[in-house]
Protein backbone atom coordinates (compact mmCIF):
# COMPACT_ATOMS: atom_id res chain seq x y z
CA UNK A 1 0.00 0.00 0.00
CA UNK A 2 2.88 2.17 0.49
CA UNK A 3 4.25 2.04 -2.87
CA UNK A 4 0.60 2.36 -4.31
CA UNK A 5 0.09 5.75 -2.38
CA UNK A 6 3.65 6.73 -3.41
CA UNK A 7 2.78 6.45 -6.84
CA UNK A 8 -0.40 8.54 -6.52
CA UNK A 9 1.71 10.88 -5.10
CA UNK A 10 3.81 11.30 -7.91
CA UNK A 11 1.37 10.86 -10.40
CA UNK A 12 -0.40 13.82 -9.40
CA UNK A 13 2.64 16.04 -8.70
CA UNK A 14 5.30 14.79 -10.62
CA UNK A 15 4.37 16.00 -13.80
CA UNK A 16 3.92 19.96 -12.32
CA UNK A 17 7.35 19.22 -10.65
CA UNK A 18 8.88 17.95 -14.09
CA UNK A 19 7.54 20.72 -15.82
CA UNK A 20 8.66 23.82 -13.87
CA UNK A 21 12.40 22.11 -13.64
CA UNK A 22 12.13 21.22 -17.62
CA UNK A 23 11.31 24.93 -18.21
CA UNK A 24 13.40 26.71 -15.90
CA UNK A 25 16.32 24.45 -17.17
CA UNK A 26 15.63 25.44 -20.82
CA UNK A 27 15.49 28.99 -19.53
CA UNK A 28 18.80 29.05 -17.20
CA UNK A 29 20.66 26.97 -20.30
CA UNK A 30 19.44 29.81 -22.62
CA UNK A 31 20.59 32.90 -20.42
CA UNK A 32 23.65 31.52 -19.70
CA UNK A 33 24.31 31.69 -23.81
CA UNK A 34 23.43 35.29 -23.48
CA UNK A 35 26.21 35.60 -21.23
CA UNK A 36 28.78 34.44 -23.43
CA UNK A 37 28.25 36.55 -25.90
CA UNK A 38 30.02 39.63 -23.46
CA UNK A 39 27.96 42.21 -24.99
CA UNK A 40 26.41 44.14 -22.41
CA UNK A 41 22.91 44.58 -22.55
CA UNK A 42 22.61 40.65 -23.51
CA UNK A 43 25.05 39.39 -21.00
CA UNK A 44 23.29 41.72 -18.20
CA UNK A 45 19.97 40.28 -19.24
CA UNK A 46 21.32 36.67 -19.55
CA UNK A 47 22.54 37.07 -15.98
CA UNK A 48 19.54 38.00 -14.47
CA UNK A 49 17.15 35.93 -16.01
CA UNK A 50 19.13 33.06 -15.15
CA UNK A 51 19.38 34.16 -11.46
CA UNK A 52 15.88 35.29 -11.05
CA UNK A 53 14.66 31.72 -12.43
CA UNK A 54 17.17 29.72 -10.52
CA UNK A 55 15.48 31.19 -6.91
CA UNK A 56 12.20 31.38 -8.53
CA UNK A 57 12.05 27.74 -9.67
CA UNK A 58 12.50 25.87 -6.12
CA UNK A 59 10.13 28.50 -4.36
CA UNK A 60 7.26 27.89 -6.65
CA UNK A 61 7.88 23.86 -6.01
CA UNK A 62 7.65 24.82 -2.39
CA UNK A 63 4.53 26.66 -2.57
CA UNK A 64 2.74 24.28 -4.97
CA UNK A 65 4.06 21.20 -2.47
CA UNK A 66 2.93 22.83 0.38
CA UNK A 67 -0.45 23.78 -0.97
CA UNK A 68 -0.65 20.09 -2.43
CA UNK A 69 0.13 18.62 0.94
CA UNK A 70 -1.82 20.34 2.86
CA UNK A 71 -5.60 20.31 0.23
CA UNK A 72 -4.85 16.34 -0.09
CA UNK A 73 -4.15 15.62 3.44
CA UNK A 74 -7.19 18.11 5.46
CA UNK A 75 -8.40 19.98 2.59
CA UNK A 76 -11.11 19.17 0.02
CA UNK A 77 -8.73 17.30 -2.40
CA UNK A 78 -8.20 14.91 0.80
CA UNK A 79 -11.33 12.28 0.30
CA UNK A 80 -8.93 9.68 -1.79
CA UNK A 81 -6.25 9.67 1.25
CA UNK A 82 -8.98 9.93 4.44
CA UNK A 83 -10.80 6.88 2.82
CA UNK A 84 -7.90 4.60 2.32
CA UNK A 85 -7.27 1.80 4.56
CA UNK A 86 -4.25 2.55 5.95
CA UNK A 87 -2.83 4.13 8.60
CA UNK A 88 -1.91 7.15 9.52
CA UNK A 89 1.74 6.55 9.37
CA UNK A 90 1.95 5.38 5.91
CA UNK A 91 -0.47 8.72 4.75
CA UNK A 92 1.99 10.74 6.37
CA UNK A 93 5.12 8.50 5.51
CA UNK A 94 4.54 8.66 1.68
CA UNK A 95 3.03 12.72 1.80
CA UNK A 96 6.39 13.18 3.73
CA UNK A 97 8.70 10.70 1.36
CA UNK A 98 7.61 12.04 -1.73
CA UNK A 99 7.61 16.17 -0.38
CA UNK A 100 10.77 15.47 0.53
CA UNK A 101 12.01 14.12 -2.84
CA UNK A 102 10.23 17.25 -4.60
CA UNK A 103 12.06 19.33 -2.58
CA UNK A 104 15.71 18.44 -2.74
CA UNK A 105 15.34 17.84 -5.89
CA UNK A 106 14.49 22.23 -6.64
CA UNK A 107 17.29 22.44 -4.10
CA UNK A 108 20.17 20.95 -6.06
CA UNK A 109 18.43 21.77 -9.16
CA UNK A 110 18.69 25.45 -8.25
CA UNK A 111 22.35 25.02 -7.20
CA UNK A 112 23.31 23.64 -10.20
CA UNK A 113 21.81 26.26 -12.07
CA UNK A 114 23.03 29.33 -10.07
CA UNK A 115 26.48 27.97 -10.96
CA UNK A 116 26.07 27.99 -14.68
CA UNK A 117 24.58 31.41 -14.58
CA UNK A 118 27.72 32.44 -12.03
CA UNK A 119 30.56 30.85 -14.73
CA UNK A 120 29.33 31.71 -18.07
CA UNK A 121 28.97 35.38 -16.82
CA UNK A 122 33.07 35.03 -15.60
CA UNK A 123 34.04 33.11 -18.91
CA UNK A 124 31.69 36.11 -21.15
CA UNK A 125 33.65 38.77 -19.13
CA UNK A 126 37.05 37.01 -19.19
CA UNK A 127 37.30 35.76 -22.36
CA UNK A 128 36.78 38.65 -24.61
CA UNK A 129 39.00 37.40 -27.15
CA UNK A 130 37.95 34.00 -27.16
CA UNK A 131 35.65 32.37 -29.60
CA UNK A 132 31.94 31.62 -28.62
CA UNK A 133 32.56 27.73 -28.43
CA UNK A 134 35.58 28.25 -26.12
CA UNK A 135 34.14 30.56 -24.20
CA UNK A 136 31.37 27.70 -23.80
CA UNK A 137 33.48 24.85 -23.07
CA UNK A 138 35.40 26.99 -20.29
CA UNK A 139 32.22 26.79 -17.52
CA UNK A 140 32.67 23.07 -17.95
CA UNK A 141 36.23 23.14 -17.45
CA UNK A 142 36.12 25.20 -14.69
CA UNK A 143 33.16 23.59 -12.69
CA UNK A 144 35.29 20.11 -13.29
CA UNK A 145 38.04 21.38 -11.63
CA UNK A 146 36.23 22.69 -8.85
CA UNK A 147 34.38 19.51 -8.32
CA UNK A 148 38.02 17.71 -8.67
CA UNK A 149 39.43 19.94 -5.73
CA UNK A 150 36.83 20.33 -3.51
CA UNK A 151 37.90 18.00 -0.33
CA UNK A 152 35.68 15.12 0.73
CA UNK A 153 34.47 16.92 3.87
CA UNK A 154 32.87 19.75 1.77
CA UNK A 155 31.47 17.82 -0.20
CA UNK A 156 29.96 15.73 2.55
CA UNK A 157 29.19 18.76 4.29
CA UNK A 158 27.10 20.00 1.85
CA UNK A 159 24.88 16.78 1.20
CA UNK A 160 24.37 16.70 4.73
CA UNK A 161 23.26 20.56 4.73
CA UNK A 162 20.59 19.98 1.64
CA UNK A 163 19.60 16.82 3.05
CA UNK A 164 19.04 18.81 6.20
CA UNK A 165 17.45 21.85 4.23
CA UNK A 166 14.90 19.55 2.56
CA UNK A 167 13.79 18.00 6.02
CA UNK A 168 13.95 21.10 7.68
CA UNK A 169 11.21 22.34 5.37
CA UNK A 170 8.87 19.26 5.38
CA UNK A 171 8.66 18.91 8.90
CA UNK A 172 7.78 22.61 8.47
CA UNK A 173 4.86 21.81 6.24
CA UNK A 174 3.40 18.36 8.12
CA UNK A 175 4.02 20.83 11.06
CA UNK A 176 1.93 23.91 10.15
CA UNK A 177 -0.78 21.91 8.16
CA UNK A 178 -1.53 19.61 11.31
CA UNK A 179 -1.94 23.06 13.33
CA UNK A 180 -3.84 24.97 10.79
CA UNK A 181 -6.37 21.82 10.76
CA UNK A 182 -6.78 22.10 14.35
CA UNK A 183 -8.11 25.66 14.40
CA UNK A 184 -11.92 25.52 14.47
CA UNK A 185 -12.14 28.22 11.72
CA UNK A 186 -9.92 26.45 9.53
CA UNK A 187 -12.92 25.11 7.44
CA UNK A 188 -14.44 28.43 6.83
CA UNK A 189 -10.80 30.10 6.26
CA UNK A 190 -8.15 27.59 5.26
CA UNK A 191 -5.83 30.42 3.75
CA UNK A 192 -6.08 32.38 7.32
CA UNK A 193 -5.60 29.24 9.68
CA UNK A 194 -2.14 28.08 7.22
CA UNK A 195 -0.74 31.32 7.35
CA UNK A 196 -1.10 31.12 11.03
CA UNK A 197 -0.33 28.15 12.24
CA UNK A 198 2.95 28.92 9.59
CA UNK A 199 3.89 31.84 11.12
CA UNK A 200 3.55 30.36 14.59
CA UNK A 201 6.05 27.26 13.53
CA UNK A 202 8.71 29.02 11.95
CA UNK A 203 9.00 31.48 14.91
CA UNK A 204 8.71 29.07 17.20
CA UNK A 205 11.39 26.69 15.70
CA UNK A 206 13.61 29.40 14.80
CA UNK A 207 13.47 30.67 18.58
CA UNK A 208 14.34 27.51 20.47
CA UNK A 209 17.53 26.43 17.83
CA UNK A 210 18.77 29.85 18.20
CA UNK A 211 18.56 30.01 22.05
CA UNK A 212 20.27 26.18 22.18
CA UNK A 213 23.05 27.58 19.40
CA UNK A 214 23.58 30.26 22.43
CA UNK A 215 23.65 28.25 25.40
CA UNK A 216 25.83 25.84 23.63
CA UNK A 217 28.47 27.71 23.11
CA UNK A 218 30.63 24.65 21.51
CA UNK A 219 31.72 24.63 17.59
CA UNK A 220 33.36 22.17 15.46
CA UNK A 221 35.99 23.32 13.42
CA UNK A 222 36.99 20.79 10.41
CA UNK A 223 39.35 21.99 8.41
CA UNK A 224 41.04 19.54 5.33
CA UNK A 225 44.53 20.01 3.85
CA UNK A 226 46.65 17.83 1.29
CA UNK A 227 42.97 15.68 1.64
CA UNK A 228 43.75 14.89 5.32
CA UNK A 229 40.30 16.03 7.29
CA UNK A 230 41.04 17.33 11.22
CA UNK A 231 38.47 18.52 13.47
CA UNK A 232 38.47 20.10 16.67
CA UNK A 233 36.04 21.61 19.22
CA UNK A 234 36.34 25.62 19.83
CA UNK A 235 34.89 26.43 23.22
CA UNK A 236 33.59 29.89 23.91
CA UNK A 237 31.74 32.29 22.18
CA UNK A 238 30.66 31.40 19.00
CA UNK A 239 32.07 34.42 17.11
CA UNK A 240 35.60 33.08 18.88
CA UNK A 241 35.37 31.47 15.62
CA UNK A 242 36.83 34.46 13.67
CA UNK A 243 40.15 33.48 14.72
CA UNK A 244 41.14 29.84 13.89
CA UNK A 245 41.14 31.17 9.91
CA UNK A 246 39.27 29.21 6.62
CA UNK A 247 37.26 25.75 7.23
CA UNK A 248 33.98 24.16 8.28
CA UNK A 249 32.15 25.89 11.67
CA UNK A 250 29.30 23.79 13.22
CA UNK A 251 27.91 25.32 16.37
CA UNK A 252 26.91 22.01 18.35
CA UNK A 253 24.13 23.89 19.33
CA UNK A 254 22.08 23.45 15.80
CA UNK A 255 22.10 19.82 16.46
CA UNK A 256 19.19 20.62 18.72
CA UNK A 257 17.19 20.81 15.02
CA UNK A 258 16.76 16.94 15.41
CA UNK A 259 14.89 16.69 18.52
CA UNK A 260 12.68 19.36 17.24
CA UNK A 261 12.01 17.73 13.84
CA UNK A 262 11.42 14.23 15.70
CA UNK A 263 8.89 16.30 17.95
CA UNK A 264 7.43 18.41 14.74
CA UNK A 265 6.97 14.90 13.11
CA UNK A 266 5.42 13.05 16.10
CA UNK A 267 3.26 16.09 16.28
CA UNK A 268 1.85 16.27 12.89
CA UNK A 269 1.54 11.62 13.10
CA UNK A 270 -0.83 12.51 16.28
CA UNK A 271 -2.95 15.30 14.15
CA UNK A 272 -3.67 13.37 11.22
CA UNK A 273 -4.23 10.03 13.41
CA UNK A 274 -7.08 11.94 14.93
CA UNK A 275 -8.23 13.82 11.40
CA UNK A 276 -8.85 10.10 10.01
CA UNK A 277 -10.29 8.60 12.99
CA UNK A 278 -13.16 11.64 13.10
CA UNK A 279 -13.54 11.04 9.30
Amino acid sequence: MFAKLFKHEAREMGWQLLLYLVLGLAVVFASGLLSLTNLSFLSVTGTTLGTVVSIIIPFLVFITGSKYYYQTTYGQRGYFTNTLPVSSGIVLGTKSLWLFIAVLLSICWSCLALTWVIFTQMAGAAGAKLSFGDKFVAPWEAIGKLLQGAPVVLIVFIIVTLLLTAAQFVLWVVCFSALANRFGFAYLSTNKAVTISAILIYVVYEAVLALFTFLVPVTLHITSLAGDAKAKLLFGAILSRTNEGTGIFLPLGTLSMIPLLIIGYWFAHNSLSRHLSLR
